[in-house]
């Protein structure tokens, strides 16, 4: 004989497993939670407890749908190779460039020389040098007189032809040891009045090396000066007078080595 307490829990049991095997059906189940309470004596059983509801919900699958695969994009065909063409080379020559004619531009005329002053009673004399010309000034002046002014003049008319012919323009003024500047500026005026005259003749200004000295300087201390001492040296150096520079090749022929042994002559046998 079954006791009503197993007989309710096997029901019980008999409902879960019907809800089980059909997930897709909803079943509602009552649980009365006193049902095994009943099986004790009277005296012995809990209070009684409300009943619960409990609904149990059905599983439910996830249907995964299938990856969509798309199909490859087809392949580009190659490109066709490329055809050389063959470049045309000319029988004749190209005719030659015509060149534009070249720009000038003009170029700055240089600054006229200075005014020489060239005056009848200016004291001085012009007394012609082995290798030039000695002008001769008055105290504290630079003026040049008619025949010092000539005589310059007819020196660079009678100069070696050519285009290398430089002068030498050195100056001198007397003075005292006390003021050297009043020296130097009277020489430097009387060699500008003599560098005029040369550019106004038409001698290049970069052919011509003037040197300020002021006061002249005897040669050994103790002698005299030599000449005025308000003066004007002007020196004419043809070009075959200047030293042509010497070769490497000929000075380390000349000078040889003292630890290198004797010299010996290039093209000689030893």
């Amino acid at each position: 004989m079954i006791r009503p307490g197993a007989a309710m829990l096997l029901s019980l049991l008999m409902v879960a497993s019907a809800c089980i095997m059909a997930p897709t059906a909803r079943a509602q189940v009552t649980v009365d939670p006193n049902a095994l309470d009943q099986l004790a004596p009277p005296h012995a059983r809990p209070p009684a407890k409300p009943t619960r509801r409990v609904v149990i919900k059905p599983r439910t699958t996830k249907v995964v749908k299938p990856a969509v695969v798309k199909p490859a994009a087809p392949a580009k065909p190659a490109p066709p190779p490329a055809r050389s063409v063959p470049v045309p080379v000319p029988v004749t020559p190209p005719p030659a460039p015509v060149l534009p004619p070249p720009i000038t531009v003009p170029t700055r005329p240089a600054p006229p020389p200075a005014a020489v002053s060239v005056l009848p009673d200016a004291p001085g004399e012009a007394t012609p040098e082995k290798t030039g010309l000695r002008l001769t000034f008055g105290p504290q002046r630079a003026d040049l007189n008619p025949t010092t002014d000539a005589a310059l003049r007819k020196l660079l008319h009678d100069a070696p032809a050519g285009g290398l012919v430089t002068y030498n323009v050195t100056a001198y003024a007397a003075g005292n040891e006390d003021d050297p500047s009043t020296p130097r500026r009277i020489s430097l005026a009387r060699a500008l009045a003599v560098r005029s005259v040369m550019i106004t003749e038409g001698v290049p200004s970069i052919r011509i090396y003037v040197k300020a000295l002021g006061a002249p300087q005897p040669a050994t201390p103790g002698a005299v000066p030599d000449g005025s001492p308000d003066r004007v040296d002007i020196g004419v150096v043809a070009a075959s007078a200047v030293p042509a520079p010497p070769s490497p090749l000929s000075s380390s022929a000349a000078t040889p080595n003292p630890g290198a042994g004797p010299a010996v002559k290039l093209g000689a046998p030893p």
